[in-house]
Formats: C-alpha cells, sequence, structure tokens
C-alpha cells in the first residue's frame, strides 16, 4: 500500500507564540518587492480578533489555503467545515466585485481597505445561493496550482518561451517543449494543465490576465494593485465555506472539474529526451487525458515537480491596522521550493 505524501511548511522565528494556533484568514494580491524584484503576497493570519499579515513568496501560494489553522508554523488539517458540490453546468453569469461589497462582514472580517479591494467571483448556483469566490483562491486552484505555474503566470511571455510547437491531429495533441521548462517539472497533470492553457481560451484568457491586470495604467498608479481575471468555464467545483442565509463564500476549493477538453491523447517531447540532437520516435511521451480532470499529484503542487530543498528566505510580519498593512516584526520562513524562477 502507498503512504501518503504530505508537504508541511516549516517556519523559522514564528510570529506567533508556541503552541498557539492561528488560521490562515486571507491572502491578498501578488506585488513585487522593490528590493529584490521578486513577487510576494501577503498571507494574512487571524490571531483572536487580530489580523496579522505575513510577508511570502507567491511561489507560495498553492500551499496557502485559507481557513486552514496552523500551530508552530505546521498547517493542520482542517477538519471543521463540510463541503460542498457546486453544479456549474448551466453556465451562470458571473461578475468580478470588490470583497467590500461582495462578502458581508458577518461572513468574514476583512477591515483593511487592502483586504476589502480584492476582487470576487459572484454568480448564483443552479438552486439560488449567491456564491462568492475570492479571486486568488481561483487562481490558487484553477489557473496556476503548482508552485513553478505559480511563479510564471506573472511571466507574459511564459507559454511562448517553453512551447516550441503544438499541433492537433483529431482528437490528439503533440507538443514539442523547449529547455526552458525543466523535464522534472513535466507531470502528467502539468503537461495537461498546459494543454488546457494552450487550446481551452478561457483559461488561457484567465492566466493572460493575471499579469496583465496589475500593470494596467490605473492599476500601475495604485500602491496596492488587485489582480482581476474571468472566471475559467467550470462543470462542477466541490468546495469548503461559510453560508448564511441564501450566501455561501467559498474559502477553500477542494477540488473543480473543468470543461470537456476534446482530447483523447498528448504526445510530447522535450530536448532532454533526444540523443545527440537526433529525434527518435521512442522519445515521445503519452498522456492519456481522461474522461474526467486529472489532480495535480501533490508532489508537482509543492515543488513544481522538482526535488525538494529548502531555501530560507526572509520573511517579515505585521500586525494590520484597520487601515493600512505595515511591516514589523521579521521572522525566517524555509520554504519546500526550487530555486526562485526555476523549478
Amino acid at each position: 500500500m502507498k503512504s501518503l505524501v504530505r508537504h508541511v511548511i516549516k517556519w523559522g522565528d514564528w510570529p506567533f507564540p508556541k503552541d498557539h494556533v492561528v488560521t490562515l484568514h486571507w491572502v491578498q494580491s501578488p506585488f513585487m518587492e522593490p528590493v529584490s524584484r521578486q513577487w510576494k503576497t501577503n498571507a494574512v493570519f487571524l490571531d483572536g480578533s487580530e489580523l496579522v499579515g505575513v510577508e511570502v513568496p507567491w511561489g507560495a501560494l498553492p500551499l496557502l489555503r485559507c481557513g486552514h489553522n496552523y500551530l508552530d508554523g505546521f498547517p493542520l488539517r482542517n477538519t471543521a467545515s463540510s463541503t460542498k458540490v457546486i453544479d456549474l453546468r448551466h453556465e451562470p453569469p458571473v461578475s468580478i466585485e470588490e470583497a467590500g461589497s461582495a462578502i458581508p462582514r458577518y461572513l468574514l472580517s476583512l477591515q483593511t481597505r487592502n483586504n476589502l479591494a480584492e476582487k470576487c467571483w459572484v454568480f448564483s448556483s443552479a438552486n439560488g445561493q449567491q456564491v462568492v469566490i475570492p479571486m486568488v483562491e481561483g487562481i490558487r486552484v484553477l489557473v496556476a496550482p503548482t508552485r513553478y505555474l505559480a511563479l510564471h503566470c506573472l511571466d507574459p511571455a511564459f507559454l511562448g518561451e517553453v512551447v516550441r510547437k503544438y499541433s492537433l491531429d483529431g482528437d490528439k495533441l503533440s507538443i514539442e517543449f523547449t529547455d526552458e521548462i525543466p523535464l522534472s517539472v513535466l507531470t502528467e497533470g502539468m503537461v495537461l494543465h498546459l494543454a488546457r492553457l494552450l487550446l481551452q481560451p478561457d483559461l488561457r484568457a484567465a492566466w493572460d490576465a493575471i499579469y496583465f491586470s496589475l500593470r494596467q495604467p490605473e492599476a500601475a498608479r495604485s500602491p496596492s494593485p488587485k489582480v482581476e481575471l474571468p472566471m475559467p468555464k467550470l462543470t462542477w467545483i466541490v468546495v469548503r465555506g461559510q453560508a448564511a442565509g441564501d450566501k455561501l463564500l467559498v474559502r477553500e476549493f477542494v477540488r473543480s472539474e473543468p470543461v470537456f477538453l476534446p482530447l483523447t491523447e498528448i504526445i510530447w517531447r522535450h530536448p532532454c529526451l533526444e540523443k545527440e540532437g537526433e529525434i527518435i520516435e521512442s522519445k515521445w511521451r503519452r498522456v492519456r487525458v481522461p474522461d474526467k480532470e486529472l489532480e495535480m499529484d501533490r508532489t508537482a503542487a509543492a515543488s513544481g515537480g522538482a526535488p525538494l530543498h529548502l531555501d530560507v528566505l526572509p520573511v517579515l510580519a505585521t500586525p494590520l491596522s484597520p487601515a493600512s498593512m505595515t511591516v514589523s516584526a521579521r521572522w525566517l520562513m524555509p520554504v519546500l521550493f526550487g530555486r526562485p524562477g526555476r523549478a
């Protein structure tokens, strides 16, 4: 019997008292740190009634699950809330609203202007319930579900750099990758997701919008621009959330089923599979396209498929005032990821 792969985030100089449980409350849009020029985000923890903002690398996004508790820097399994299946086959119209107007305070207290300004997808489910999905959570699961993808969704040239060419022959897709993408990253789940980015216009539009929404002229003038993207098409989702009356706030995607991809097989090759420049037919690898979505495996979600090793990165933590998020207390986070920018 196979053992479960378990990934933990280890934190050094944890900014909370020992043996003290805090909850990941909210995750903000990515921003570029002016000194390192690295993309980061603020993970907002709830400590009693106080919100504490923690600056972490944007590549950590796949491991930041809102609603989960943390003890001494280790995430605890979320067993308190039940899951809900939402059928989206009726393709409801989706609006984009700021969290301050979409999320009532009785469902989630966000307190600060930066939190309230984050964007959400809002739509009505088949049973008439209004569903609110924070956009950053949508990016985490639907658009960039691995560390490698989270880093590169902010690179507008990414797909053109990693895909030399691709072609569709009936229900079979052929992809030739470049050596810009490490061979170790190309798990079955990753190849399938890249195929969706190439062939599924709604997912590609969401991917492209992550970077460009932060670079629009009006966003460039804002001290804290917020990411905004269309919601990719889905057939159903399984979520954890908080409900009150006719409103459901999604805290975490558990699983999602995208629209049907009209493929039965993907074949692909990579320069590392060629011998002395000679392309050998047997060096093509195959991915069977399942009838239902293939989940990204947990190793890929943590490391982008690369061998795990620790990088110790300086991070900051801060109590949040009602009007701002100023950084104060210092701490360190060893991240279970590959080298910055490459997996």
